[in-house]
């Protein structure tokens, strides 16, 4: 999937779903949301935050796909580091989404989604919770 379509994807996501309250979204709700969704996410382990100037990073894969979730001090930090976001997922297909101070970087370097479906839930899962 196009890198363009992805951020089309991301966008109408962003739209369709807004930004809700905070309900649960850290690593532990997040990771219980994508399994919810049918997505089968491995442990994730803590990272260092540095590279997207967050306060905490935690690394690990959703059904193949790379995703880094981070935490920022408040929601403006988060959604300023989404560019930092998209350019670390480069041309691969990828998405850099905020949602209240959270941060949540996904990357199919793989190439196990093809289609986008997989990529769509794990963002809509995100979204939701």
């Amino acid at each position: 999937m196009r890198l363009d379509r992805i951020l089309l994807v991301a966008g109408a996501i962003t739209l369709v779903l807004g930004c809700g309250d905070d309900g649960g979204s850290g690593v532990s709700g997040t990771v219980s949301a994508w399994k919810s969704a049918g997505l089968e996410p491995t442990k994730f382990e803590k990272d260092d935050g540095a590279k997207l100037d967050a306060t905490a990073c935690h690394r690990g894969k959703v059904s193949g796909i790379y995703a880094t979730l981070c935490e920022y001090k408040d929601a403006k930090a988060a959604t300023a580091a989404k560019a930092k976001g998209l350019k670390s997922v480069g041309n691969r297909t990828g998405i850099s989404l905020s949602r209240n101070s959270w941060l949540l970087v996904a990357v199919d370097r793989d190439k196990v989604d093809p289609s986008g479906r997989t990529m769509n839930k794990l963002a809509t899962a995100f979204w939701k919770k």
